[in-house]
């Protein structure tokens, strides 16, 4: 970071918030965008006025870490180690899962037993049924019961915009990037599971 181009630095989770003068100029303001970081543009501002935005971004962060989420997750996802990583985060945000192995399996428990589940989280690259194959079909059920949606969000090593097309395409409501985080997860679960 420049130093002598921020007025301070707000961290709220997994992202950042930089507050630079009116007036930097494009080149620097540039410099200092990144991923995880969010510019934002200010006039110059009082030392009480930069207290209560602090106050104001330390409350939403307390805010939004007080909310609980509940609920039982299916878990699509083949690879043992994933598996091992995002259980413990979905039970530390207070949430339980069931793990399939494969595309195939997740239809059939999001078919034969949707109402255990609250929401979906699948890997688009699996045996058997990719993930993307599986959530259209899930959608094709839904549409053919008229039965509402199951959240389902994709889980991938890709964020190029050819497999965003084709987790919207496939009727996945959002994805998550591997290596998934915490507080993304909660995030990204906090959207469409909170009541």
């Amino acid at each position: 970071m420049h130093a002598q181009a921020v007025l301070s630095m707000v961290d709220v989770g997994a992202r950042w918030i930089v507050f630079v003068p009116m007036g930097l100029g494009a080149e620097q303001e540039n410099r200092l965008r990144m991923p995880g970081v969010l510019v934002v543009t200010l006039p110059m501002l009082s030392r009480s006025a930069w207290v209560v935005l602090a106050q104001y971004m330390l409350q939403a962060k307390t805010t939004r870490a007080a909310v609980e989420l509940k609920g039982h997750v299916l878990v699509a996802e083949d690879n043992t180690v994933n598996q091992k990583v995002i259980t413990p985060m979905l039970k530390k945000l207070g949430l339980t899962c069931d793990i399939v192995e494969n595309g195939l399996l997740a239809l059939e428990k999001a078919v034969d037993h949707r109402q255990d589940y609250a929401l979906v989280l699948m890997d688009c690259e699996m045996p058997e049924m990719d993930g993307y194959e599986a959530a259209s079909r899930i959608r094709q059920y839904e549409q053919s019961q008229s039965v509402p949606q199951l959240p389902i969000i994709a889980l991938s090593a890709h964020v190029m915009n050819e497999h965003l097309q084709a987790v919207k395409a496939s009727g996945m409501n959002d994805a998550l990037a591997k290596p998934i985080n915490l507080e993304t997860l909660r995030e990204t679960l906090l959207r469409h599971l909170a009541a």
